[in-house]
């Protein structure tokens, strides 16, 4: 985005005007970048299985594989608010069963970490 302005007036007072209207050799760049604020993105786990969705706040969580790192579950609410960190030691597959029964009915965003690969899924409470 280029934006340009030209100054005019009477009687020694300048007044901007919009860029289309002239130009003075005044131009500036700006970028604009727009990045949704909640989103759902996977950047390298596989066979990730989170059950049952919907559920009342007891699920379970499942990575197949040899996993030889920490996995980290951070919950947020719809909002981006960081509600809870969970986390669980290395142990080849990863199957757990996160109680997060005192949240409220909504949707809430788990993103599961292991230091490396990075998931974030949604899941429904009620």
């Amino acid at each position: 985005m280029k934006i340009g302005t030209r100054y005019i007036g009477a009687s020694g007072q300048q007044e901007p005007l919009p860029s289309n209207q002239g130009f003075d050799g005044e131009i500036e760049d700006y970028s604009l970048n727009v990045l949704p604020s909640v989103t759902v993105q996977e950047f390298g786990f596989e066979n990730l299985l989170i059950y049952p969705n919907p559920n009342h706040g007891t699920f379970t969580v499942e990575l197949q594989g040899s996993l030889d790192r920490d996995i980290t579950i951070e919950v947020y609410d719809v909002s981006g608010k960081f509600i809870n960190k969970l986390v669980y030691p290395a142990t080849g597959d990863f199957n757990e069963q996160p109680k997060l029964d005192t949240l409220m009915s909504g949707m809430y965003f788990l993103r599961i970490n292991d230091g490396i690969k990075t998931a974030v899924k949604k899941i429904i409470v009620y």
